[in-house]
Parts: structure tokens; sequence; C-alpha cells
């Protein structure tokens, strides 16, 4: 009699209190892998897109026989386009490139091109045509710039130390001028020197984590930084990293 009554009772209160408190540690334990498997997914996705830009970069230089420049200066009008435009045909984005309307001869259309911005990148993900990725200054020389002379261009080819040679990295909150943090690769620029905004320069000294804001490379990956070198690989470097690691000498 007493056994089918408890029956019909239910849990009691102690008896459900407990099962919440064992939920609650299932969930307090697992929690911390469920966010690091996130957080490394979308470091992953990150370090795909930098490679797609690396191997449209090789590609380019193979048949240029040179990389491109920071920004060129290639379209009627005046208008400018940075160094990842110049990358449209060799990323099979022929459509923003040819055509009455392409990129290849005028500023071309405002398209948001995933591959282009890090998805972790908060600070461009709700922008058009946004670019989260920036290029070594010292090999992304500036083509053309309104009456600058055109500087030396430089080949991958050219490097001695392509292992150590960082080509391509990314950085938040690119720059604090002009329309937002992002660096929209359409933009027809008007400022002084609209390179930093689209490079990275590298230093003598210091930690990756030091490295100015402005010039550096920095990430919103927590403690990493994903860089592409010149031999072709992609890594996400730790910002405690020890710049002078990557010190080589670039060209001849």
């Amino acid at each position: 009699m007493n056994r089918s009554m408890r029956g019909a009772a239910g849990f009691t209160l102690v008896e459900l209190l407990t099962v919440v408190v064992i939920i609650g540690m299932l969930v307090a334990l697992l929690m911390p892998a469920v966010l690091g498997a996130r957080r490394t997914a979308l470091q992953t996705r990150c370090v795909n897109f930098q490679g797609e830009l690396l191997k449209a970069l090789v590609a380019y230089d193979a048949a240029k026989k040179r990389l491109p420049g920071s920004i060129t200066e290639a379209c009627p009008g005046n208008s400018t386009r940075v160094w990842v435009v110049e990358l449209l045909p060799f990323i099979g984005r022929n459509d923003l490139w040819e055509g009455a309307n392409g990129w290849r001869t005028k500023q071309g259309p405002v398209v948001r091109i995933n591959e282009f911005v890090c998805p972790v990148d908060t600070d461009a993900l709700n922008e058009p045509a946004a670019l989260s990725y920036v290029v070594n200054a010292n090999l992304f020389r500036k083509r053309q710039f309104g009456n600058v002379p055109t500087n030396k261009t430089i080949s991958l080819a050219d490097l001695k130390a392509p292992a150590v040679t960082m080509v391509i990295s990314e950085r938040r909150s690119v720059f604090g001028q002009g329309p937002g943090p992002w660096a929209p690769w359409q933009s027809a620029w008007t400022t002084a020197d609209p390179i930093t905004r689209i490079t990275f320069v590298w230093p003598n000294s210091g930690t990756i984590d030091a490295l100015p804001i402005s010039t550096g490379i920095s990430s919103h990956h927590p403690g990493v930084v994903v860089c592409g070198f010149a031999d072709g690989r992609v890594e996400a470097l730790s910002g405690q990293t020890d710049v002078t690691v990557y010190q080589p000498p670039l060209i001849p």
C-alpha cells in the first residue's frame, strides 16, 4: 500500500533538486569544450579563407611575374582598387572582373565576398565589401597612385626566405579614419596615403600583441593571429610570438 502511494506521488523535491544539480554540473563541464570547438571551427575557416587568397596570390604571381600593388590606379576617372580586387579572376569571380561594369575597366559593383572577411571580425560582419585581411607593405608595393611614380614590383621568386616571409594576415579595426574600422575593398580613396589601411608594416622588435593597431597585425581570435607565408602555408601564431623570428632578407 505505501509503495503504491509513493509511486503515485512522483519524485520528491530533494530528488528533483538533485537531478537539476547534476544536469547543471554536466553543462558546466561540457560548455568549455563546446565553446572551444566553436572557436577552433571559426579559426579554421579563417585559415581556409587566407589559404584561398594565398593560392590566388601565387597564381597571380605566376601569371604576372610580380605581386599586385597594394593599391592601383588603373580605371577611368581616377578610380582606385586595392590588391584584393586584382585577385578576382584568380578566385573564380570573373563575373565581377569582366563585362561592361567589371572591375577590369572601372570601379565595379559593391559585392560582399565572404572569403574576404574573417568569420570573427565583428567590425565587418554587416558591412558591404568588407576586408579583414592586410598584406605585407614591403612586398605589395604601391604601383601607382595619382602622380606618384611606379615603384619597383616584387615577385615571390625574388624572396630569399619564403618560409619566414609573411605575405598576408588579419587585422581588427583596420583603421580609425574613413567610413568605418574595416577596409572596404571597393573604395576609391582620396586620402593622402591609403596604403596603411590595407597593408601591415613589420617592425624590428617586440611581440605580435604589441604591434600598433594601425600598422601591425591583430585578430579577434583569442590569443592567436592567422598569417599566410610566401611558401604557401597558413598558420595561427601566438600573440606572444617574437617578431624577430620573422625578419628575413626580403629581396636580393
